[in-house]
């Protein structure tokens, strides 16, 4: 929790009138729960994640990272950041 809110406090170095800024910010929290969410319950309802093919290396690369909040949360932002 406190890397969490450690985090939160960059954001005083944001401009946070920028309609830009809350969205990339809001919408990164919000798919940063939402995206983990689905792998976790996926993988406790049949075993197996979202993710499932015959090589169980890829399986994992993909699926593991996916299942974490805030690698889903912080590439997000980055992504948006970058590209918008």
């Amino acid at each position: 929790m406190e890397t969490g809110s450690a985090g939160l406090g960059f954001l005083q170095f944001c401009n946070l009138n920028s309609f830009r800024v809350k969205f990339i910010l809001g919408f990164s929290i919000f798919m940063g729960l939402s995206i983990p969410q689905y792998f976790n319950e996926h993988t406790a309802l049949k075993g197996y994640g979202p993710v499932h093919t015959k090589a169980r290396w890829w399986n994992d690369m993909v699926n593991v990272p996916f299942s974490s909040e805030a690698f889903v949360g912080g590439l997000l932002a980055m992504l948006l950041d970058v590209s918008m």
